[in-house]
């Protein structure tokens, strides 16, 4: 919300702000084509990986 003032992006996570989280995670995946599961994160239960620089 670049064109935004403070009080509009105040007053829309007032409104949006519990359900933001679910809406991140599906945005992302739709986008990258990745599900990771919301309570997973939440708990800390991913698996790790490290990806090493070839």
């Amino acid at each position: 919300m670049p064109e935004a003032s403070e009080a509009e992006v105040v007053a829309y996570f007032e409104e949006y702000g519990e359900r933001l989280p679910a809406l991140v995670f599906t945005a992302v995946g739709a986008y990258t084509g990745v599900a990771i599961d919301q309570d997973a994160v939440k708990a800390g239960d991913l698996p790790g990986v490290l990806i090493a620089p070839a």
